[in-house]
Formats: C-alpha cells, sequence, structure tokens
C-alpha cells in the first residue's frame, strides 16, 4: 500500500519477536522506499541491510532506486548518500542495473547538478560494460554548462575524445555554452579557435554574442578578446548583427576606448552614439555627436531621446536639457523627448513649474502629452500645493483620454489633507475608485491618514476596512493617526469595531494606542477592548503604566491579573510598571512589595526598578530608604544615571534635609553625571521645602554663570513657593515679577504661591490677596483647589464670601471651583 510507516512498525514487531529479518525483507522495506520516493529512508534501509549482513537487495529495486534517485526535482544529497550507500551494498547490481537499463539512468542522473560527480564514478565503474556513444558525452557537458563549470565540462570532452568519440558541433557548443555562463572569455575562444581547427562550424550567433557581452560585462574587460571574438564571428560566416556590436561598444565602453578599430569598421557614426548612450557613456556619445555633425550626419528623434534618457538615468538635469535644446535647434519634434527631459528635472527635484513650462511648450507645438509625462506634471503640481493646476491638468488629461496614476492621485489627496480641502481630498479619492485599481499600502496609507486629518472618520474607517478585508498591512503611523484621531473626537465605538478590523487582519495596532483607547473607554467596555486579540506582554506593561499615569492603581493591579490569567509570564518591565504606579501614589510599601515580588519571579532588576523605587521613596519623603535603596541598587551592579541622583536629591528634599542633597549633588558630578535643570530645580526644592532662602538665590545666581543652565518657569515657582512659605510676601513678589520679565507667564500655580505668601503674612494680607485674585481672573487663568484654600486663609471665610458675592467674575470662579 506504499505505507511506509506501518511497514517499519512491522518490521520492528518482527526484531522484537526475536525474528531475524532476511535479505527478502530487507528488499521489501527498499522497494517500499522507492515507491514513495523517500530516497532518506532508502539510504538508512540500506545501511541497516549492511549492517545486518544478510546479502543484496533484488537487481530491479538497484534499478527503481537509481532511477527515483536520478529524477528530475529528487533531494541530491540524498540521491550521492543512496548511490554511496548501494556502491557499498552491492556493487555487481549496480553495474547490472546500470547496463539493463541501457545507460538510461546515468543520463537521467547527469541532469542532476550536485549528483554529477557521483554519476561520473559510475560511469568509471561501467565503462567497459557500457561502451557509452556521443550522446552520452553530450548530456555530461550540457549538465557541466548549465552550472556554468568548465572544469568539468572539459573532463568529460577529455573522455569523449579518449574513447574515441569524434566531437560535433553539438558538443563544441556545450563547451562554448559552458565558457560563456562562466563569463569565461579566454576559455571561450580557446574552443572557437579548437572548433575552427577541428574544420567544425558553427550556427551559434547568439552564442558569440553571449560570449561577447560577458566579456564586456567583466570586472576587468578585455576590448581585444572582445574584438578577437567578434573577427571570429565575421570569419565563420557569420552576419554580426546590432547585439554584436551592442556587445563590442559595451567592452569598449568599459575600457574607455570608443574608438575601437572594429567599432569604426562596421557601424555608422549615429550607431555609435546611440550604442554609447544606451550604455551610459554620455562623453563618448557626446563626441562621437559632434563627428556626426562634422561628417553632415543629422540627428534623427531616436537618437535625441536615447541622449536625453541616458541623463536621466544618471540625474544630469543640465545635460538632459542641453541635448533637448538641441533637438529643437535640429528641428526635431517628438514627445519622447520631451518626456525623456520632464523625467529627467522631475528626478533632479527640479520645480513642477519647470516640468509644467514643458509640457505648456509640447501643447504649443502640437505635440499632446503621454500618460507618463503628464502623470509626472500633476504630482509635481500636487507635490508643490498647487491642486489649481494638477486639477487643470487632469481635465487635459481626461479630454485626451489619459487616466491619473494611483500614485498621482495619492499626491493630491495628501496636498488636499495638508491644506484642509476636504471637497478636493474626496474627489481625487473618488478618481482613485474610478480606475479600478486596488490602492497599495502607501496609497491607503495617505488616504487614510488624510482623510483622518481632516475629521472624516467615517470615509478614513471605509478604506481601513477595506484594507484589513484586503489583508493589506498599513504603515504604523496611519494606524495610529485613525485610533487616536476617534480617541480625541470620543468616536470610541467607531474604534472598537476598526479594533476588530484590525484582529481578523492581523494588523499592528500599537500598545500606546491600545492603552489611550482602553483608557478613554467607560469602565464596562474595558475588558471588550481587548476582545480578540492577542496582546503582548509589552501591551499589559503598556496599560499598567497608562492606569499608573491616570491615577488609576486599582485597575494597574487588575492589568497584572489579566496578564497572568492570558499565561505569559510577567517581565521585569511589568514590575517596573507597577512599581512606578505605586511611587506615583507616594504608597512606599506596595513599592517595595512589587520588588520582592519581581525578585520571586526570577526578574532581573536593573536602573529603572530602581530608578521607581528611589522615586516612591521620594514621594514617601523617606529618605532612609532611598539610601538602602540606592545602596541596594550599587551592590546590584547599578550604573546610576541622571534620574537616580534627581530622585535621591528630591527624597533629601521632601525629607528637610538639604545638607544631604548637596552630597548627593557631589556625587552626581564625582560620577561624571552632568546635572541638569531638572537636578538644579530638585535642588531648589530643597533648599525651599527647608526655608533656606540665602542657599537658593546663591544656586540661581550659579546656574547661567558657572552651570551654563538656563532657568524654566519652574525653577521661578521654586523660588517664589520658598518665600511664600515663610510669608515674606515682597521677596515672593519680587521673584515672581522676575519670572515675568524673564518671558514666562503665569499660571494658577504660581499665584497660588503669592496668594500663599499672603495667608502666611503676619499679619495676612488680605487687600494684596484680593487684588491678585481679580488679576488672576482678569487674566482668564481658572482658579484651582488650592487657590480658594489660601483666599480663604487670607481673607477668612466671611471677607471671602463677601467678596465672590460682590464681584460677577468671582462668583463664576467660584461655581467652576465648586464644580
Amino acid at each position: 500500500n506504499g505505507d511506509l510507516n506501518v511497514a517499519e512498525r512491522w518490521f520492528d514487531n518482527i526484531e522484537n519477536a526475536g525474528v531475524v529479518p532476511n535479505a527478502a525483507t530487507f528488499t521489501l522495506m527498499l522497494r517500499t522506499a522507492a515507491n514513495v520516493s523517500d530516497l532518506k529512508a532508502a539510504v538508512r534501509w540500506c545501511n541497516r541491510m549492511e549492517r545486518a549482513g544478510v546479502g543484496e537487495p533484488a537487481t530491479d529495486v538497484v534499478t527503481t532506486l537509481m532511477e527515483v534517485a536520478s529524477a528530475e526535482g529528487a533531494n541530491l544529497a540524498a540521491a550521492e548518500r543512496l548511490f554511496d550507500s548501494l556502491r557499498r551494498l552491492c556493487p555487481n547490481s549496480i553495474q547490472l542495473g546500470a547496463a539493463a537499463t541501457d545507460q538510461a539512468v546515468i543520463v537521467e542522473a547527469s541532469k542532476a547538478d550536485s549528483f554529477l560527480e557521483a554519476v561520473l564514478e559510475l560511469r568509471e565503474i561501467n565503462v567497459d560494460a557500457l561502451a557509452p556513444a556521443g550522446g552520452f558525452y553530450q548530456k555530461f557537458i550540457e549538465a557541466a554548462a548549465q552550472k556554468g563549470d568548465m572544469a568539468v565540462a572539459e573532463r568529460w570532452f577529455k573522455n569523449a575524445e579518449t574513447s574515441g568519440v569524434d566531437p560535433d558541433e553539438t558538443m563544441f557548443t556545450a563547451m562554448l555554452k559552458a565558457a560563456a555562463k562562466a563569463k569565461d572569455l579566454v576559455a571561450g575562444l580557446r574552443w572557437c579557435k579548437r572548433m575552427q581547427h577541428a574544420g567544425v562550424s558553427t550556427s551559434e550567433g547568439g552564442l558569440l554574442t553571449q560570449l561577447m557581452w560577458s566579456g564586456g560585462e567583466a570586472e576587468k574587460p578585455s576590448l581585444g578578446l572582445v574584438e578577437e571574438l567578434f573577427q571570429f564571428a565575421c570569419e565563420a560566416g557569420l552576419r554580426p548583427s546590432s547585439t554584436h556590436f551592442t556587445a563590442l561598444i559595451q567592452a569598449a565602453a568599459n575600457q574607455g576606448s570608443m574608438d575601437a578599430a572594429q567599432i569604426r569598421e562596421h557601424l555608422g557614426i549615429l550607431d555609435v552614439v546611440k550604442a554609447a548612450a544606451k550604455n551610459g557613456d554620455l562623453p563618448s556619445a557626446e563626441r562621437w555627436f559632434r563627428r556626426s555633425e562634422e561628417a553632415g550626419v543629422g540627428a534623427d528623434a531616436k537618437t535625441f531621446t536615447l541622449l536625453i534618457n541616458a541623463a536621466a538615468r544618471e540625474q544630469d538635469t543640465e545635460a538632459a536639457e542641453r541635448w533637448f535644446r538641441e533637438c529643437q535647434r535640429a528641428g526635431v519634434q517628438d514627445e519622447r523627448a520631451y518626456r525623456g527631459v520632464i523625467a529627467a528635472l522631475s528626478k533632479a527635484g527640479g520645480s513642477a513649474e519647470a516640468t509644467e513650462r514643458l509640457l505648456l511648450q509640447a501643447a504649443e507645438e502640437g505635440i499632446a502629452p503621454s500618460e507618463f509625462s503628464l502623470n509626472i506634471v500633476m504630482s509635481g503640481l500636487a507635490k508643490a500645493g498647487n491642486l489649481e493646476r494638477t486639477e487643470h491638468w487632469f481635465q487635459e488629461g481626461s479630454r485626451l483620454g489619459l487616466a491619473p496614476e494611483v500614485a498621482t492621485c495619492k499626491c493630491a489627496i495628501k496636498a488636499a489633507a495638508d491644506q484642509g480641502d476636504l471637497p478636493t481630498a474626496e474627489r481625487w479619492v473618488r478618481r482613485i475608485n474610478a480606475t479600478g485599481i486596488q490602492p497599495d499600502a502607501q496609497a491607503l496609507t495617505v488616504i487614510i491618514s488624510s482623510l483622518a486629518k481632516l475629521g472624516q472618520l467615517g470615509h478614513a474607517g471605509h478604506w481601513f476596512h477595506t484594507a484589513c478585508s484586503n489583508r493589506i498591512q498599513l504603515e504604523p503611523c496611519a494606524v495610529n493617526n485613525l485610533f487616536n484621531e476617534a480617541i480625541r473626537r470620543d468616536k470610541l465605538e467607531m474604534a472598537q469595531a476598526w479594533l476588530d478590523d484590525a484582529q481578523q487582519a492581523r494588523m499592528a495596532v500599537s500598545n500606546e494606542v491600545l492603552a489611550a483607547l482602553v483608557e478613554a473607554q467607560p469602565g464596562e467596555f474595558r475588558q471588550a477592548c481587548l476582545r480578540g486579540l492577542q496582546p503582548t506582554v509589552e501591551t499589559f506593561n503598556v496599560l499598567i503604566k497608562a492606569a499608573a499615569k491616570a491615577g488609576d492603581y486599582v485597575l494597574a493591579e487588575l492589568w497584572f491579573q489579566r496578564l497572568r490569567s492570558t499565561g505569559k509570564s510577567p517581565d521585569q518591565g511589568t514590575f517596573d510598571a507597577l512599581i512606578q504606579s505605586m511611587g506615583r501614589r507616594g504608597d512606599l510599601r506596595a513599592a517595595e512589595q512589587w520588588f520582592e515580588r519581581a525578585q520571586a519571579a526570577g526578574a532581573k532588576p536593573g536602573v529603572e526598578t530602581f530608578n521607581n523605587l528611589l522615586h516612591a521613596a521620594a514621594r514617601a519623603s523617606n529618605l532612609t530608604a532611598a539610601r538602602q535603596f540606592y545602596d541596594l541598587g550599587i551592590r546590584s551592579g547599578l550604573q546610576p544615571d541622571i534620574a537616580t541622583f534627581t530622585s535621591l536629591i528630591s527624597a533629601a528634599g521632601r525629607a528637610g534635609n538639604p545638607a544631604a542633597a548637596e552630597e548627593f549633588l557631589a556625587m552626581a558630578e564625582a560620577a561624571k553625571i552632568a546635572p541638569d535643570v531638572v537636578v538644579y530645580n530638585t535642588l531648589l526644592q530643597a533648599y525651599a521645602l527647608s526655608g533656606e532662602m540665602p542657599a537658593a538665590e546663591t544656586l540661581f545666581g550659579r546656574l547661567r554663570a558657572e552651570y551654563a543652565v538656563e532657568p524654566t518657569l519652574w525653577t521661578f515657582t521654586m523660588l517664589i513657593s520658598g518665600y511664600a512659605r515663610l510669608g515674606n510676601v515682597d521677596s515672593a513678589s519680587a521673584w515672581f515679577g522676575r519670572m515675568e520679565r524673564s518671558g514666562f507667564t503665569a499660571t494658577a500655580e504660581q499665584y497660588n504661591q503669592l496668594l500663599r505668601a499672603c495667608a502666611a503674612a503676619k499679619p495676612p494680607s488680605a487687600e494684596l490677596a484680593e487684588e491678585l485674585f481679580r488679576q488672576l481672573t482678569a487674566r482668564g487663568i481658572v482658579p484651582t483647589d488650592y487657590t480658594r484654600i489660601h483666599l480663604k486663609s487670607a481673607l477668612g471665610e466671611q471677607r471671602l464670601e463677601r467678596m465672590l458675592a460682590s464681584d460677577t467674575a468671582a462668583r463664576e470662579v467660584k461655581a467652576a471651583s465648586d464644580k
């Protein structure tokens, strides 16, 4: 039944029962392997039969195995191993089998490239029995020629001569093929001469051309060899074709010798110009063009077109335009010349106006544009944002029956989207539909991004669905733009539908988009957002961070549980996200517990892990814990960075220990870490919290002078808040004024600090507090909870209520504050 697996199982049953398999049983296994063309199994059973020492398999089985091994598409490596196994197992059977099949197996085997040497050995075993004729050797020479293996081909040619075979044209032609395949022009010439010496003629003009091309394309071309081969072709009675001359010119051009004797003898001047242009040899082309002018030979449209196109390929705009002007001076009018110079300008980044001028000039001469030229001009105009002229040429093309390409429509859609022109964008989208051509991934990316940018989410979603239905993988930017726009516009149900489409099409949706979508959903839809998707561990890490950033720490832990329920193991990134989450809410103990769980899970903490722990300690104002985490990190091989020292300085400042903050700054400098403005602001905060304002002002004075650091809005805020805590209204106001003179715009935060200074002053500065509040509302700044708290402390509750009742703006602020 050809079931090798079942046969092998029953063979094992025989051995397990204590029965010794004989030669007939092994032959059955080999026959089964041959019937299913399983060469690997055949090799395995040959080896087992050899180890068993039970004799040889039947001759017909050996012949069948050889036929399978030499079949086209066979496993060549396994075939060679099979041949070796059979030769060891039964050399006589191989000889008989090969002779019995009248060389058919060997001839068939010659088609298999890597089986060639194995068959060579077989031929040597059976040389007396086979007595092969010329056709036998021809097969092996052709096999070697296909591989370009001159050594093997020459060995078989020699074998043929040794055996008394008189080589004919077919055998010589095979040797020329081998030389051409190997790009060995020296060998090719040698065999041409041997062929000539043997009195054998050839009709293989194309083969000689191939040999000439081989010489012309070589890294070190030999023009002499190519010319010699060309001469042989002529002497052989072959009429040289244009391809012969082109090959000759290729060799000459590569050697920089376009004055080759054979070219001058056999080609016209313009033929040389055209050939040089085709080969991209513009200097030689121009030299021969000038000679043609001197000889009074006028160039035709094809010559000028080839010259312009050669310049265009080299992106040589100057040369393309020069040849175009030559074309016009010669009175040659041809659309191909216009097409070439337009392409050259476009490739070299020429202006859209320049290419359009050429198209207009052609129209004035009565030359209709080609679809190629028209699309180049329209694309250039669209990229330049000139939609009016793009539309003009579209209408002109429609009149001539020329259609825009998808790439042209794509440029117009993007330009319209950039200009916020929705009707034009939609019109060009409809034109893509009208072409009947399915837009590719790049075109769909532009369409979707453009429509999303214009707020046309319904149309953008249609094209997104089209991409998903056709399994077209969009560029990530288009997917992100679409989902982010839907989230921004609160179109969550639409985004959920797209997410389902993406899941079915296996289209990647970034973790950041997924996190933003989940956090934007109402609570009951959060789990549904991941329905059908295959989120990775990284996806959950992003979701945990997003939940923590939103202040939803319960949700952060829920995402961790969801990760565990998928059967995936959290990585260090997962634990870092959770430690960061706990640190954000100042829950140091919870952060420590997640760190312990990470260690228990075998996760390896990195610098981000310890920085998150330090941040948690800073938020908890626990300097002792911060030092302990830093020491633990150093023992674990931590390479501290600027974030490490920022958190340490913050922990010292919050703990009211500016001396420790200065110590950490010195440690950062000793570690060759240049502090940035964030570090200095954190140190200012430490001084402000401790009331050491002289030290804070000294540090501020050194920022620019010594550290080359520009202060930020937060820098001034720390100085204002430090004096506010001390109730020093004058100094706080002075720094507020200095902040505004430095070009920073005040926010509610700085006004709140001034109100705090008014409240902390002895006695409180009620009048200034009222004035500051009216100034704040006049500037359109929305008060915060702290605004009302500090006002109440500065004014007292009754005066605050009277002020709010008498002032319209204040009443609006109160309503907003209450809300």
